[in-house]
């Protein structure tokens, strides 16, 4: 909608002295340093990667993000467990979380996915949101997809011929190489909480 901000523009920010005739020409505003609050923004930070890792626990577990779920933030110190709580809201409503426990070094609950952040661990406890066979099934099937394109760049990185007329593609391939197997590690986590099930 630039056209309303053009016209709010010359209704209050044109009548400005020295400021140019339309919006598009106008600089920047400069943000005054007290205007700046990083206590707000390093909870904001931590409340909104909290939504993203509990998100991809649902999309890694095929979760509806139409379906509420329980979530545990445990974080790795006390500081950081009272911005997550500080931040609580935020995680209900942007993750559609309707249980939320957050605190400091919180032990994992029982058949749950994981995701990790620098500063907290994000558990999503799944039991009664998945079915466990066809979901041991699935992580499987992925973990056996995985291992195989990991061979296919094993092999790739072990031409010398390759790596040395190819660097670039090289260091891609090993990149990709090292996610896939962060990924099997992350499967085989879930594959023993979901044998455990």
């Amino acid at each position: 909608m630039p056209f309303v901000t053009e016209e709010i523009w010359q209704r209050l920010g044109a009548r400005r002295a020295g400021a140019p005739g339309a919006l598009i020409a106008a600089s920047w505003p400069d943000v005054p340093a007290s205007f700046r609050r990083p206590d707000i923004e390093e909870r904001l930070e931590l409340a909104f990667e909290a939504v993203r890792l509990v998100r991809d626990a649902r999309r890694r577990n095929a979760i509806s993000p139409k379906v509420p779920v329980a979530a545990v933030l445990s974080a790795r110190d006390e500081r950081t467990a009272e911005l997550l709580r500080a931040g609580a809201a935020v995680v209900r409503a942007q993750a559609h979380v309707e249980a939320l426990e957050v605190g400091a070094r919180l032990p994992k609950p029982r058949l749950s996915a994981t995701a990790a952040a620098e500063r907290f661990t994000v558990y999503v406890p799944l039991e009664g949101k998945i079915d466990v066979a066809a979901e041991r099934e699935r992580a499987r099937r992925e973990l056996e997809r995985g291992r195989e394109q990991a061979a296919h760049f094993e092999r790739q990185l072990a031409q010398e011929e390759f790596r040395r007329r190819k660097p670039e593609l090289a260091e891609e391939i090993a990149s990709k190489l090292d996610a896939l197997r962060a990924k099997a590690r992350e499967l085989e986590d879930h594959l023993r909480d979901l044998e455990s099930a």
